[in-house]
């Protein structure tokens, strides 16, 4: 009994010994690594640019990756020793961070550049006229719609005598890219960035005197389905304008439908199709000219 009682003792102390907080372990190591992130800070030149392209970041984009990094790998992991360097002359991230960390900051950029494999093509109707008629409009289609909705939006504006309609060429974009388009002196800025499942299409949409996007008066989000449509209004008055617009200012409305396009999927596809199928006819023709069976091919 007495002996028992002994090693019972010297268990609890052993374990009391080796019992430790989590202030006692040792922290992560942080380790230092290097990502080139030229094709994700480096805006893609618009299509409907005429300026000349120059290929460098910018540092707004630059803080807008860092800041996401931040976000998705969790504000925590930055509170103590973690950091993020930017090199505009190598266009890369000097990341100091522990490997679990890292590991999120590796699939978060291969998630971003995976969007970049889908491509959106726009196609917009711009509908000016008096801001009645054009408020009006817009009341009566809000939100998503599909190709029926979208028609009736387009023979009612051709009913009113005071109503323009301008059909915009189709722009196809890469995820993220930004198209402007000019009409009658006035700019439409239009942003695109494809969902991770390819299914919706977030539009960043502006209006205004100005080309670039960011200055433009008013900016509007809207996140639609593929191939369904919304009609964006785009008033007089703006956050800048200090005079309110008189009740026959002219207004927009542009009715917008992004179509989401997978080239590189789709043509994988069709080689895969082409191998099913072709050799199996092969085949099949040399097996009934072996068992001598006539064709039906002249």
């Amino acid at each position: 009994m007495e002996r028992s009682l002994f090693v019972s003792i010297m268990l609890v102390g052993v374990l009391a010994g080796s019992t430790t907080t989590a202030a006692d372990r040792p922290a992560p190591a942080l380790q230092v690594r290097t990502y080139p992130v030229a094709d994700l800070v480096v805006p893609i030149p618009s299509p409907t640019d005429r300026a000349p392209y120059v290929d460098k970041a910018f540092p707004k984009e630059f803080e807008a990756l860092e800041q996401h990094l931040r976000r998705t790998t969790g504000a925590d992991a930055w509170n103590e020793n973690g950091s993020i360097q930017r090199y505009e002359k190598t266009l890369s991230l000097v990341v100091r961070q522990t490997a679990a960390v890292h590991e999120k900051i590796a699939d978060e950029l291969n998630r971003l550049r995976r969007e970049l494999d889908a491509q959106v093509a726009l196609e917009m109707h711009i509908i000016t006229g008096p801001r009645n008629e054009i408020a009006a409009l817009a009341a009566a289609f809000p939100g998503e719609f599909g190709q029926h909705e979208s028609q009736q939006l387009l023979e009612q504006a051709k009913r009113s005598e005071n109503l323009k309609h301008t059909m915009s060429p189709k722009v196809t974009l890469f995820s993220r890219q930004t198209a402007n388009l000019n009409f009658d002196e006035r700019a439409i800025a239009a942003n695109a960035t494809v969902s991770d499942d390819r299914r919706s299409v977030r539009l960043k949409m502006a209006e205004g005197p100005e080309k670039d996007l960011d200055l433009l008066g008013r900016v509007e989000f809207v996140m639609l389905h593929s191939g369904r449509s919304a009609a964006i209004y785009f008033p007089a008055s703006s956050a800048r304008s200090i005079i309110p617009p008189a009740g026959d200012a002219t207004e927009r409305l542009v009715l917008v439908t992004p179509r989401v396009l997978i080239v590189e999927e789709e043509e994988e596809q069709q080689k895969v199709v082409l191998l099913m199928v072709t050799p199996r006819g092969r085949i099949q023709e040399e097996e009934e000219e072996l068992l001598g069976v006539p064709t039906s091919m002249p």
